[in-house]
């Protein structure tokens, strides 16, 4: 935990995945009911779409690196189009360029 005081917001948790960090699926669950235990304290109403945008963030970087940033190849792995991939890299915010941002 990264914060003092009797208020707790999601930036004061820790990020669910690391780059690099190859723990394993243990870590990542533990990661995520934390993530998930602290939103509902917090009331949170839309966990749903928050927590898909959270783990879309992790997933879709990591699926383009390993693909060297090939869109097609991509979006073939996540079982999903190209301009569905598209759609929710521009959603997210984030961009392809020689490296994943």
């Amino acid at each position: 935990m990264l914060a003092a005081g009797p208020i707790l917001l999601p930036e004061f948790l820790p990020p669910l995945h690391k780059a690099g960090d190859v723990s394993g699926d243990a870590t990542l669950s533990v990661d995520l009911e934390r993530y998930i235990d602290a939103r509902l304290a917090l009331g949170a109403e839309d966990l749903y779409a928050e927590a898909v945008r959270r783990l879309e963030r992790i997933l879709l970087p990591r699926v383009l690196r390993h693909t060297n940033g090939n869109q097609l190849r991509a979006a073939k792995l996540l079982g999903i189009t190209r301009g569905s991939l598209r759609t929710k890299l521009r959603e997210l915010g984030l961009r392809i360029d020689h490296t994943i941002v």
